[in-house]
């Protein structure tokens, strides 16, 4: 889904500004790493840095990050990543976010990117829409604090209905709040609460197609060029 919504909405943004550093978090199977490497890194001389734990890329794109000297694929949760990427004062103009879809993780990415995002920067953000808009889902439930999660099952989601099915829905084989909406659930939850933090200081505009897509930018960047 964010692959299509790359080519759509992301890439001619790219193109338009001359942006030429990215930082991907979640890569999952690499169709957007790929576009990136052949499109963006590989062509103007860009970089990028890709993080996921436990990425499944196949050995072509495992072999393009080790044939680009300005490619690197981080195999750390972006929470551990993240971190030395500020401590080493990186700097980029796109970043993607579609990693762990839960607030207690979201909301802390944003903490970090806020530093890594350069004043002419974007922040791409997915699923901002239904489902998980309003309802966490955790990949490793380990790493949420206690006391940042909802209790949580292995039950499908059906729109419109805040507890989940017991027979059907979306997603059932992941691990989906029990309920919808609330404090601290969801990722659009967790974009809204970090912008509130940084009250005054970012633009957000959602569209709702695949699932939602967002993007931010800092209200005192340069006009962001966006292709009509």
């Amino acid at each position: 889904m964010l692959s299509t919504l790359y080519e759509k909405e992301i890439l001619p943004t790219i193109i338009y500004n001359n942006y030429r550093s990215f930082l991907e978090i979640g890569v999952l199977t690499g169709d957007v790493t790929k576009k990136l490497l052949l499109q963006r890194i590989k062509h103007v001389n860009g970089k990028l840095i890709s993080i996921d734990p436990c990425p499944d890329i196949s050995r072509p794109l495992n072999w393009l990050f080790i044939i680009t000297p300005r490619a690197r694929l981080i195999r750390k949760t972006s929470l551990e990543a993240l971190p030395k990427l500020v401590h080493g004062r990186e700097q980029f103009d796109c970043i993607i976010i579609d990693g762990d879809h839960n607030w207690y993780t979201v909301y802390n990415e944003l903490s970090y990117v806020n530093e890594l995002l350069t004043e002419k920067g974007a922040i791409y953000l997915h699923d901002v829409s239904w489902p998980y808009a309003r309802r966490d889902m955790y990949y490793a439930p380990e790493r949420i604090p206690a006391e940042f999660q909802h209790p949580y099952a292995l039950k499908g989601m059906i729109e419109g209905q805040s507890e989940l099915s017991e027979s059907n829905g979306l997603n059932s084989g992941s691990n989906n709040a029990v309920f919808e909406g609330g404090s601290r659930n969801g990722v659009l939850t967790a974009m809204e609460d970090f912008m509130k933090h940084e009250e005054g200081v970012w633009d957000l505009s959602i569209k709702t197609e695949n699932y939602g897509f967002g993007r931010v930018v800092r209200k005192s960047s340069p006009p962001l060029a966006v292709p009509q």
